[in-house]
């Protein structure tokens, strides 16, 4: 049985362990293309405000060289291994998630941290959001206090990957449920609201 096939093995009777408590299973997938768009914006509006900030209250001096472009780089690609780090960390911390149900990789082009077990709604929006809380505003902040141009593009670059958490997060905010697990297959999650008693 390849990892896949154990992945859905595994989500299947997590589902029907929930389900006989008397709650229904509903999807919410993510619509990649919509996500990469809002990326974009979001990368837009994002490092227009902080780049606003930085030249009102420091100006803007970019330091231009290829050590710090080559840095830059090197921030980037470790930037995408610690944003699914943290997603992993998160939910082993606030939700108990052992690290042998949480795996890695890249579904589509886009790299993901899969948590296969069931948590509270709470506890999903907590680390889905922390990468982006991490690295997007946590970096701007540390980006505008050293006055750093190559800090603050990559927060904005961070911030922007964070699309796909930031939508995921605005959709369950807004849907009535008590348990929630990543889809085993597809970018988005699945969420179980109590079966209705007639």
């Amino acid at each position: 049985m390849d990892r896949l096939e154990k992945r859905k093995e595994i989500f299947n009777h997590i589902v029907e362990d929930i389900e006989k408590t008397g709650y229904v299973m509903k999807h919410n997938k993510i619509d990649l293309m919509k996500m990469n768009i809002f990326s974009l914006i979001l990368m837009i509006i994002y490092g227009s405000i902080v780049f606003s900030i930085q030249i009102f209250f420091h100006g803007l001096t970019i330091d231009f060289t290829f050590q710090n472009y080559i840095l830059f780089l090197m921030g980037l690609m470790v930037s995408i291994i610690v944003h699914e780090g943290i997603h992993a960390l998160t939910a082993h911390i606030v939700s108990k998630v052992p690290f042998h149900q949480i795996e890695f990789g890249i579904m589509k082009g886009n790299p993901y941290c899969y948590v296969c077990a069931k948590v509270t709604k709470k506890q999903y929006l907590f680390f889905v959001l922390m990468p982006t809380i991490v690295l997007g505003i946590g970096m701007s902040i540390i980006g505008l206090l050293m006055s750093n141009f190559w800090v603050l593009l990559l927060a904005i670059l961070n911030f922007a990957s964070g699309a796909g958490d930031i939508c995921v997060a605005y959709q369950l905010v807004n849907q009535e449920c008590e348990f929630v697990i990543d889809h085993p297959t597809d970018v988005g999650y699945v969420y179980f609201e109590k079966k209705e008693v007639f």
